[in-house]
């Protein structure tokens, strides 16, 4: 099958290397120009995600295994977990994923935006050229974010989202 995926995060990547290994035809088109960049989402997952991918160790920042909140007033709780998290450098990740995808044959595209959908055929806008290009295929995946064009297309409902927030803070800090 000829299959387009919108978006180069982890999950587009992954897809698209999963379904490469089947033997697909697999063109992501990512409307960033460098995969990773801007990171959108924070780099916390779970210790079971190993089972998935081998994560190599340069791309995990930390491993965690317990979670301590302060309030504004000083009470704390702290949570002991089961199986230590993974803290990795997103932009890294993502790399990581691209470039198995590419080693299984994914074709990725950077600096193309998608525009509109009919049928079996995409509109992708690449923003060097600024020209709009036709392009046909047997499925499309949207993994494009929260916000996926994609989605609304397909799904009219409305979506709601909760908000997160991610910082790097250099501090002295309990490793674990």
């Amino acid at each position: 099958m000829n299959i387009i995926v919108i978006g180069a995060g982890p999950i587009g990547c992954y897809i698209s290397y999963l379904l490469a290994k089947k033997g697909h035809d697999i063109t992501i088109y990512e409307e960033h120009k460098e995969i990773g960049l801007p990171f959108q989402c924070t780099g916390l997952l779970t210790g079971s995600f190993k089972e998935l991918v081998e994560i190599p160790e340069d791309v995990i920042e930390n491993r965690i295994n317990r979670i301590k909140t302060i309030s504004p007033d000083g009470n704390s709780l702290e949570l002991v977990l089961k199986e230590d998290e993974i803290v990795l450098d997103r932009t890294k990740f993502d790399k990581f994923l691209a470039k198995k995808a590419e080693d299984a044959g994914v074709k990725i595209k950077t600096g193309h935006r998608f525009i509109e959908h009919k049928r079996d055929i995409i509109k992708i806008l690449n923003l060097k050229t600024n020209k709009v290009k036709e392009i046909r295929f047997d499925l499309l995946i949207g993994a494009d974010g929260p916000d996926s064009k994609v989605r609304k297309i397909f799904n009219k409902r409305k979506v709601h989202h909760y908000i997160g927030t991610q910082a790097t803070i250099k501090h002295e800090f309990e490793k674990e």
